[in-house]
Formats: C-alpha cells, structure tokens, sequence
C-alpha cells in the first residue's frame, strides 16, 4: 500500500469524501477491502462501473469475477465483447495471461476469424515465452467455422510446431474432403449442455466437440435482462426452448413463465402458474412441463403440483406432494418423476397414469445439496454435505429393487450441486 492510498484512506476516515481517479481506483479499493469501510468499497465499485472504457474493461471484469459482484461483472463482459475489436488493441488486452485471455477470447459467441487474427496478435506481443501455449490456444480455435482460403493464407502465422502444423493440415483435410469427417448420430450433433445465472448471463457448452469451453450468447442475456428480473428462478430447456419459471421479484414470489426459442431468439410469456413460487421443482414429460413443490413469500416449502400442456395452452393441478420438500430436486426416470428434498428421508415418485405420487427409499449418507439426475433408466445423487462436509460420493437408485448404492466419487468433494443427464453423460 503506497503513501497515495494511505492518505487518501484517512481522509475518507476524516472527511467522508474522497477523489476517485482510473489510475488509482484498484489500489483504493484493495485498501477499503482490507479495513472493511464498505460505504468506500461500494463507491470504488461504482466509479469503477462508470468509467468503463476499452482500456480497462478487461481488468475491470476479473476483478468483478474475483470478487463476486456480479451486475459489474454482467457489464464488464458486455462492455467488452461488444467493443470486441477496440479491446483488443489495447495494452490492457496484451498483458492478459493465457489463462485470461482463453476465458476471454473463447467466451462469446466473436467470429472465428476474429478471435485467430487477435490471438495472434496475442502471441506476437510475447512470442518468446508464449510459444508454449500456442497450440493449446489453436486447439480451442473454431477452424470448422473459418474460410478453407483464409486458413491457407493464415496458416504461416500459426505453423510454428509440427503439432500445429498437423492440427492446420488436418483442418484443411476437414474442408476439402466432407467425407472424412467424423459420422455423429442425430442425438449428438447438436446436444449442448447450457447454464444461465441470476444474472440472467447464458453459456453453452459443446462437451463432444474439439472444443469443450463454456460460450457465452450475447444477444440471449440482453433480450431476457429486459423482461425477466426475477430471482430464485427455475429453468429447464425443452426442445428448442428455453422455459424461465417462477421466482423472486421485488420480494415477491411471481408466477410467471417465460419462454425463450433458441432459434428466434425470440422471448415470449406463458400462461402464468395457478401458485407464485421460487425455487420450484422442474420436469419434462410427455412433452408436458411438470412445476413440483417450491417456496411462498413467506419461507414456508409448498407440495402443490401443477402440470403446463404446450397443445392446450393451460395449466392442470396435480395430485400434492406426499409432504412438502426443502430445496426440492426433481429428476425424470423411465417414465417416472422424482421428487427429493434437503434432509429427506424418503422420495416421492409420480406416475402420469395413476396421477398418484408413491413414496419410495433415499436411504443415502448426504443429508442437503446434492444433485439429482436420471441418466440410462437409474437415478444418480451426486455429491451433497453431510454433518457440515461435503461429499464426493455418487450413488445411484435401483428403480426395481428401491435400493441404493454407492458407485462411486467425484474427483472433488462438492455440495449445492446441480446435474443434468446429457447424451448419457453425468454433467456436474
């Protein structure tokens, strides 16, 4: 801490005021941070989202990631990848280290030709000690998507290892001759995994392509931001849908439903649920949308059920809940819903022919935030705390015995997971 901050720091203390300038702000904040002088730290942050320029919108963007504060970070990130071209000439953009500059470069749905001619100029800056990474970076590059001509007239700036070299001719190979690429069955060419935050930010994944990294869409965050605030929302995609229910807004539970077509890019709004709730159980079957349990305004769980129907455009209620689950996970098995909660001691199972909800075992170690998911006819618990620890154990449900094994561990002990069931995968 240099002198310049130190005075600054007491003449806030003396004077409740102080003089906020770019090149100084970080080094304020990190002070502020250290004495706990919130007010001063909400000032640093606010000057910091104010003065958003192609020079600092980088920095600006790690640090809010780093720190959690997540509307700053929603700007940054827009900020920068809409200047995308302007950013990336600064000197802001040349000190970024390879792991910046992959999360950076590779995170948003730029041109591919943009992202090889800046990662180029990347690797240029420093050439000496980036040689290392060169190919690494190259292997993220979308050269499905890029000219077979500017491939040929680029691959000079690249071929710089007979691994890269390889990796270009190969490329090529893919463009001139369609029938040595690779056969993908029709449930695996297009299978995205995706995710969107609170902050209504959007990323998709491709997990089988040659480029496993998280995308994040643009034009997706910025059409919902404007209509749908809410949060505590449940989301789940069906078809070509994305389907944005329930949650908080204003305090409020709400009983909206939000509809997002991936291929429009189009947002609409559904009938509007029978029962406002936040953090609702959500499933998909027979082409129908399941709303399971869930939370009122004033904290207490629900076990009401409701059932959307696409063809006649309304809401059913359903048979409740034996009991009302706390933080309730849902998962779809061989025709089945489950419905599991924090601290359970037994599961309940719907039946779309009966409409009857059975209750059956979850005799499992972990009591709270686990992940639930049905992957190839069983039903997997994945991770959780228990006694104040978190789990790394996966077990998984007999659906015909009613039993429960453990199978096996995550590489890392996790709770307040969240898993999904992709082309037969696990995703954590």
């Amino acid at each position: 801490m240099d002198g310049m901050v130190v005075e600054s720091i007491l003449g806030f203390i003396y004077t409740a005021s102080i003089e906020l300038q770019s090149a100084t702000v970080r080094r304020v904040l990190r002070a502020a941070e250290l004495f706990e002088m919130e007010t001063l730290v909400a000032a640093c942050w606010d000057f910091l989202g104010d003065q958003l320029d192609a020079t600092n919108c980088l920095t600006v963007l790690s640090l809010a990631e780093e720190q959690g504060y997540t509307e700053l970070h929603r700007e940054a990130s827009i900020y920068a990848y809409t200047n995308f071209d302007e950013v990336c000439k600064e000197d802001e953009f040349f000190q970024q280290t390879k792991d910046q500059l992959k999360k950076f470069i590779f995170g948003a749905d730029i041109s591919a030709e943009k992202v090889f001619i800046n990662l180029v100029s990347w690797f240029d800056y420093d050439r000496q000690n980036r040689e290392q990474y060169l190919f690494e970076l190259l292997s993220n590059i979308r050269f499905d998507l890029l000219d077979p001509k500017f491939i040929i007239e680029n691959r000079h700036l690249v071929c710089k290892s007979m691994e890269c070299f390889e990796s270009i001719c190969s490329w090529l190979q893919w463009h001139i001759s369609p029938d040595t690429r690779p056969k993908l069955c029709p449930s695996q060419r297009h299978a995205k995994l995706s995710f969107v935050g609170e902050d209504l930010t959007f990323r998709t994944l491709e997990p089988d392509s040659e480029w496993p990294i998280w995308v994040l869409n643009q034009d997706i965050p910025l059409t919902l931001s404007k209509k749908s605030t809410a949060l505590d929302k449940s989301v789940i995609a069906i078809k070509d849908k994305l389907i944005i229910v329930g949650g908080t807004v204003q305090s409020q539970a709400s009983r909206n439903v939000d509809c997002f077509d991936l291929k429009t890019k189009v947002l609409s709004s559904l009938p509007p649920m029978n029962i406002a709730r936040t953090f609702a159980g959500v499933a998909e079957l027979n082409g129908n949308l399941y709303v399971i349990g869930g939370c009122k305004d004033d904290g207490e769980w629900l076990d009401s059920v409701e059932m959307y129907s696409f063809a006649a455009n309304c809401w059913k209620r359903l048979p409740p809940l034996n009991s009302p689950f706390t933080r309730i996970k849902v998962a779809v098995v061989n025709g089945l819903i489950y419905a599991v909660g924090d601290n359970s001691r037994s599961m309940d199972c719907f039946c779309p022919i009966t409409m009857k909800w059975n209750q059956k075992s979850f005799n499992i170690e972990k009591s709270s935030e686990f992940g639930v998911a049905g992957v190839d006819g069983s039903l997997y618990v994945v991770g959780g705390s228990f006694n104040g620890k978190s789990s790394f154990s996966v077990e998984r449900y007999d659906t015909e015995t009613n039993c429960w094994t453990v199978i096996t561990q995550c590489e890392t002990r996790r709770s307040s997971v969240e898993c999904v069931g992709l082309n037969e995968i696990d995703c954590l």
